[in-house]
C-alpha cells in the first residue's frame, strides 16, 4: 500500500494518503465537513449523475452539511428530462470553482483528476484541499487523500 503524510488543509490534523480506506475512514471524515462540492465528470453519464446525485442526497439527509454538485457539461437529451438533474449545477466546472470555499471534495467515478476537464487537459487539486476519492475503475489512480 501506498502511504504519504499530507496536511488535511482546514480540519488541521495530519492524514496518512491511502490507496484503499475503509468506509468507516470515510465516513467519519465527512461527518467533520460542513461545506462539500461534488462534482460529475466530463461528458457525464448515468453512472456518474445517478451515483453523485443519490450520495449528495445521503449526505445531507444524514450529516448536517451543504452539498453543492455542479457539472460543466450537459447531459445528453434523454437524462436531462430525469426530474433529479435539478440537484445539478451545470455550466461551471471544478476547475472554475473556489476549492477554498469547501470543506471537502468528495469524488465519485473519477479516476483521474484529469476526467474532471477531458482527456486532453491537465487539472491537478490544490494540496491543502481534501480530496476524498470513490471510483470502481481499475484505471484509479487514487489521487485523493482518502481513496475506495
Amino acid at each position: 500500500m501506498q502511504e504519504t503524510w499530507t496536511e488535511s488543509g482546514d480540519f488541521g490534523e495530519v492524514m496518512m494518503k491511502h490507496k484503499n480506506n475503509t468506509p468507516e475512514e470515510i465516513w467519519s471524515t465527512l461527518k467533520k465537513a460542513k461545506k462539500i462540492l461534488m462534482s460529475l465528470h466530463y461528458a457525464p453519464d448515468g453512472d456518474s449523475l445517478a451515483s453523485c446525485v443519490a450520495m449528495k442526497q445521503v449526505l445531507e439527509e444524514n450529516l448536517d452539511c451543504n452539498v453543492t454538485l455542479i457539472s460543466k457539461d450537459n447531459l445528453d437529451s434523454i437524462l436531462s428530462e430525469l426530474e433529479y438533474t435539478k440537484e445539478v449545477k451545470f455550466g461551471k466546472g471544478i476547475d472554475e470553482m473556489d476549492l477554498s470555499e469547501f470543506d471537502i471534495v468528495l469524488v465519485l467515478d473519477i479516476g483521474a483528476p484529469n476526467q474532471f476537464v477531458g482527456r486532453e487537459k491537465k487539472f491537478q487539486f490544490p494540496d491543502n484541499i481534501p480530496v476524498i476519492n470513490i471510483d470502481h475503475h481499475h484505471t484509479n489512480t487514487f489521487y485523493g487523500l482518502l481513496n475506495k
